[in-house]
């Protein structure tokens, strides 16, 4: 005795979302399926409303197409609860987190122009010398989960000298900062394609290494290969200071400013850059324009990279004149009472799709250089800025739920 919802006011509130891991005929992996309901519905008769900080009674039941050679019975299903009790689902409260909306459809800029420049902008976080800039975006930001990130549109713009790529992100966002915890303060990051198959979902997404973690980048997936930049976490710095590049050290870590220098092919195969010519060749600002805890208003990043690099294995090396797939990320320090999650990140391209950045050029020829010991060194952090501890809570920039925020990915449990 099994109707459809068929009363006055019926409807179907469920969305719905699925993939495979493996979708080859008969291989093994997982299957992911990604439900939506409205927690309120016109039908009271035949939908169970719901309010959060109550408990409801619940399970969820699955059909396996394998369960015989002819696919699933009505009654072969796997049940929650040992096949006999409910699941108490606990809608929680979190009054401390800003509240987001569903999303029927994206629009958002494709393509992003980047201007030359005769005088480089100073990295300092106002970005007052970024106003007269053309060919920037004003873009919505989405998570992975199809919300558009409620606290408003984000602004993108770029710019480049004779040497390096300068990028300042103007994000709505109220104020928070721990010092001791990355969670509780805002992070961002950038990917950029190497590889000729590397997509924007599941971080360059190489299927090989989709599910489980690696010791080094498999052969079968360099063609998957993302160069991830400016994946920075803010605890242990201060507003308004320019933490430089370092070209030199053989490592993307930056263990001053956690303004790491990364790449991987999917969010489970991630390293700090670490071949034979690595070196971090980010450096960057930050500020708040109203930095009291909760204060509303707008978190700025302004960004430096060397066009030109050592490493060419993991750094995407750029040219003037050239077009590149490019994507920003941006983990919300009030998406939860505990901070941001891994998975929970906001990004460009409806969350699906690169943006197209070009490096415009200036009337002439244009040069690049060739990075120096002293390339891009300001004055260094103070002692107060410096992190003494290496941070544990990466941000990834793609999509899988991890204690790392990571730029797209696929909801799982374990480890960007």
């Amino acid at each position: 005795c099994r109707p459809d919802d068929d009363d006055a006011n019926a409807g179907n509130e469920w969305s719905g979302a699925w993939s495979h891991s493996n979708p080859v005929e008969g291989e093994p992996g997982y299957y992911r399926f990604e439900l939506s309901r409205t927690l309120l519905t016109a039908s009271t008769a035949t939908d169970t409303q719901m309010e959060a900080g109550n408990t409801y009674d619940f399970g969820i039941a699955y059909w396996d197409p394998y369960e015989t050679e002819f696919g699933w019975t009505a009654a072969g299903h796997y049940l929650t609860g040992c096949s006999a009790d409910w699941i108490s689902l606990t809608l929680a409260a979190d009054v401390e987190s800003p509240p987001v909306e569903d999303v029927v459809t994206c629009t958002a800029p494709d393509a992003m122009t980047c201007k030359f420049v005769e005088t480089r902008p100073t990295l300092d976080g106002s970005l007052d010398d970024w106003s007269a800039v053309e060919g920037g975006i004003v873009t919505e930001i989405q998570s992975i989960f199809g919300l558009t990130y409620a606290m408003g549109d984000a602004t993108f713009k770029c710019v480049h000298d004779t040497g390096r790529v300068y990028l300042a992100l103007e994000i709505p966002g109220n104020y928070r900062f721990n010092p001791d915890d990355n969670r509780h303060c805002a992070s961002i990051g950038t990917m950029m394609k190497i590889g000729s198959k590397a997509g924007f979902i599941n971080m360059g997404g190489c299927p090989d290494v989709l599910e489980d973690g690696c010791d080094a980048v498999p052969p079968e997936c360099q063609d998957y290969l993302v160069d991830l930049g400016a994946h920075w976490e803010l605890r242990g710095t201060e507003m308004g200071v320019d933490y430089p590049i370092r070209p030199f050290t053989l490592t993307g870590n930056d263990e001053v400013a956690n303004n790491d220098d990364e790449y991987g092919v999917t969010p489970f195969c991630r390293f700090d850059d670490d071949d034979e010519d690595a070196g971090n060749e980010w450096s960057g600002a930050w500020s708040h324009s109203n930095p009291v805890e909760g204060g509303e208003g707008v978190y700025r990043f302004e960004l430096a990279r060397l066009m030109s690099t050592d490493s060419t294995f993991s750094d995407k090396q750029m040219v003037v004149g050239e077009t590149y797939q490019f994507g920003i990320a941006y983990w919300d320090p009030y998406e939860t009472a505990d901070g941001w999650t891994a998975a929970g990140h906001f990004v460009t391209g409806c969350s699906a799709e690169w943006i197209d950045l070009t490096i415009e050029a200036a009337s002439g020829d244009v040069a690049t250089v060739e990075p120096t010991e002293d390339a891009g060194a300001t004055d260094e952090p103070t002692e107060d800025a410096v992190a003494t501890d290496e941070p544990t809570d990466e941000p990834d920039i793609t999509d899988e739920p991890t204690d790392e925020p990571d730029v797209p990915s696929e909801p799982t449990e374990a480890p960007v």
